[in-house]
């Protein structure tokens, strides 16, 4: 399009000015000031000359550089860069001084201001004229063009939702919405322009009516509802709506699943081909060198070994439908904290939607992804219960030891099941007697130093209890304060979903049965680098804590192989490198019978999504952005606890015949990553100090870094492409011995001192 040459207008002042008359001021003396006009050696006459008119004196107000652009189309801003313009003094009609100034103004014909960056929204094919004013001065102009614009268009873009699902009593929260006007024209090209606005109006109908939709308003009906988002655009007024679902707040919900369909999980095509090569065996014709998880079998998971260990721990069962029963406790000076809005809170992080969620998942949601949807959490949040109501020990926090609350968490249980009308046997799926789960919420907000009570989060195994079909008992339970759920009180750092379950999350692994992988007792020792949601509660659980779980299938490289593996995301995707002398039995189906409580490598494709793309920055971790072979070396070999009549006490001593869970009652999980301190296995069960060194898994990283809290899982520590294994090469990362085996020496790698020859090497990914 041609453009328009540049208007430049000399505008005549209104005002007519004869001449600039220069006076003296006196103060009634007849004395006149001195006068930078006049000169030191002049005379009376002089002076007296200078008081009269000594000719035409003008200033005026001149564009000596004219905007960059001076050619606009409609709806762009203007932009008067390159402006300058100068104050000129002219005595008579000749020019004096010139000096460049900013303190003029714009205004239009009209007497409206110019104001640079305006938006156009009128006056295509026009050109229109700019004064330029300066008090005292005479104006000039310049003008600026607006060509017409065609394929008009604009609408309102809701980007991201607030929160949709209330209960009756809850109030609204505007957090999270975000609202864009996206404008789109044609010009010479095709132009695009997308705002984010907040400028906008905000309503819902309730019963016909339209009402304002802001911070204050609380939801006081069941119902769905439209919220709808008005803004004034170019040339129309633009709306936007989006639904809102309000429901009554049960405070105990039925034992029915909870049905979520915004429950989604993104797939990964792509595969790793990996090729092993054990060079200690030879294949028979038509061995293809592993088992696939189609010929294998669990021999025991953590279902086993809560029933059959030596310390009578019962766990929450990992598999089916699992009810938790939920209750707030009222703690000593909390009672104004027993409200609507905190209730909400609690029963969001346990049951909510997954897309309730932008910063992680509810407890629900997490267990139902990372159990492949074995695992579905149902049950329910009671309404407040104050344990002063049947028991006035509970009045003072100083009363909150861990037996006390164990003692509390079977009177809130007995409280609920009166309250509720609970049939208690219901929420004990396995029928072992036990309750399957009890999670106590404190409503105290740790003001007290934490050491002098236990509303810090934790999971407690009370072997007290009394297995009961008819009436369960209280077994296993997990407690924290509330502010572990708010991410704004508790870690200060105010985001715009609040509502945090990593804590709860990490608890319920332990009442599933899993260990701490971090240490109790080394500052920095971290086999896992904190890369676990047992570790620093962050990602999705490890393929060792899955087959535990009885939530995944391994394959098992016993010999020269190649297997094409399945990202992480998948079920069954997860391979067991087992030493060169392992045997393994098979059951009446002919599959082949897999005890993950031994020693052994896995190996699997780790991607970054699901779970596995999850952050917890208030624990400054960051999930490993990356793709590749995911290394453990896993010693779960259990303890066998003898029972000794005379002295009334137990001796241990580690299995490595993997039957200790055949013998009833006598297992009991010894290997730790404590390797020192009150925990190590020396110290915990009077072991050798020869274990505190075997950690229950370690990552083994593949650029051969000892990992630690100062050494992060990175990349780097993922075995990509052409990468390959050998435990000679990596022996820097397990334990190295030397025995004597029929009168020779030979160096081990492995914690049980077998041979582990197996070597891989990632082929590809794709």
């Amino acid at each position: 399009m041609k453009k328009h040459s540049l208007l430049l207008v000399v505008a005549t002042s209104t005002m007519l000015l004869t001449g600039c008359e220069i006076r003296f001021i006196t103060d009634g003396s007849n004395t006149p000031t001195s006068d930078s006009s006049v000169s030191s050696n002049s005379t009376s006459k002089d002076k007296k000359s200078t008081s009269s008119i000594k000719g035409e004196e003008v200033k005026k107000l001149e564009v000596t550089s004219t905007p960059d652009n001076c050619d606009y189309y409609l709806y762009d801003s203007l932009d008067f860069t390159g402006l300058k313009i100068s104050e000129c003094l002219y005595k008579n009609n000749e020019l004096v001084s010139s000096t460049e100034i900013t303190d003029y103004t714009l205004t239009y014909d009209d007497g409206k201001p110019v104001v640079d960056g305006a938006f156009i929204s009128s006056g295509a094919d026009t050109d229109v004229v700019v004064n330029v004013n300066k008090e005292g001065c005479l104006s000039t102009s310049f003008a600026y063009h607006i060509n017409d614009i065609t394929e008009f268009s604009e609408q309102l873009i809701i980007l991201s939702r607030p929160v949709t699902s209330y209960t009756v009593g809850e109030k609204f929260s505007k957090a999270g919405l975000s609202v864009q006007c996206k404008t789109q024209y044609k010009t010479d090209k095709k132009k695009s322009k997308a705002v984010i606005v907040e400028d906008y109006d905000l309503t819902i109908l309730v019963d016909g009516n339209k009402v304002a939709l802001d911070e204050n308003y609380t939801f006081n009906k069941e119902g769905t509802f439209t919220a709808t988002i008005t803004y004034p655009g170019i040339r129309s007024t633009l709306n936007a709506n989006f639904t809102i679902t309000v429901t009554k707040a049960t405070h105990l919900t039925s034992l029915t699943p909870y049905e979520d369909n915004s429950m989604t999980t993104v797939k990964d095509t792509t595969k790793m081909k990996v090729s092993f090569t054990n060079t200690s065996k030879t294949l028979q014709s038509g061995d293809k060198g592993y088992y696939s998880p189609d010929e294998v079998e669990m021999k025991y998971t953590m279902a086993d070994y809560s029933k059959n260990n030596a310390a009578g721990w019962r766990y929450t069962p990992s598999v089916g439908e699992t009810p938790l029963l939920v209750i707030p406790v009222i703690t000593p000076g909390d009672n104004a904290k027993a409200t609507q809005a905190n209730w909400n809170l609690i029963n969001k992080a346990f049951f909510g939607r997954s897309s309730e969620f932008s910063n992680f998942e509810s407890l629900r949601s997490y267990y139902y992804k990372a159990s492949y949807g074995k695992l579905h959490f149902k049950g329910g949040v009671t309404d407040f219960f104050d344990p002063t109501t049947v028991d006035t020990n509970y009045n003072t926090t100083s009363y909150y030891t861990s037996d006390n609350v164990a003692k509390l968490a079977k009177l809130a249980s007995t409280w609920a099941a009166t309250t509720y009308n609970i049939d208690l046997k219901k929420y004990d799926s396995d029928k072992d007697g036990f309750i399957d789960g009890i999670w106590l919420i404190h409503l105290n907000d740790l003001k007290d130093e934490v050491s002098k009570n236990n509303f810090w989060p934790y999971t407690y195994y009370n072997n007290k209890a009394v297995s009961n079909v008819n009436n369960p008992d209280v077994m296993t339970f997990a407690s924290c304060g509330l502010n572990f759920l708010d991410l704004s009180k508790f870690y200060g750092s105010p985001v715009a979903n609040a509502c945090d379950s990593h804590v709860i999350t990490h608890e319920t692994g332990h009442m599933l049965g899993l260990s701490d992988y971090y240490s109790y007792s080394y500052s920095g020792y971290s086999p896992l680098a904190g890369m676990d949601m047992m570790d620093s509660n962050v990602i999705d659980h490890n393929p060792y804590s899955k087959m535990l779980l009885g939530w995944t299938k391994p394959y098992i490289a016993y010999g020269t192989s190649t297997i094409d593996l399945k990202s992480c995301q998948d079920e069954n995707a997860v391979i067991v490198i087992p030493d060169d002398n392992k045997t393994y039995t098979k059951n009446t189906a002919g599959k082949v019978l897999f005890n993950p409580f031994d020693e052994y490598l896995t190996l699997d494709y780790y991607t970054p999504k699901n779970l596995d793309s999850y952050d917890y920055k208030e624990y400054n971790m960051s999930h490993l952005n990356g793709t590749g072979g995911r290394l453990y070396h896993v010693d779960a070999r259990l303890g066998k606890a003898t029972y000794n009549t005379s002295t009334q006490s137990y001796s241990f001593s580690l299995d490595n015949t993997g039957t200790a869970l055949d013998t009833a009652h006598a297992a009991i999980k010894v290997l730790s990553n404590n390797e020192a301190g009150d925990r190590a296995p020396s110290q915990q069960f009077n072991l050798s100090s020869e274990y505190d060194k075997f950690d229950e898994i370690r990552w083994i990283s593949a650029d051969k870094r000892y990992l630690s809290t100062n050494a992060k899982v990175a990349s780097t520590s993922l075995f990509g492409v052409n990468k390959t294994f050998d435990i000679v090469s990596y022996q820097a990362q397990f334990n190295k011995s030397t025995q004597t085996v029929e009168s020779t020496q030979k160096t081990f790698y492995t914690n049980s001192k077998k041979s582990l020859s197996t070597s891989f090497k990632i082929v590809s990914i794709a």
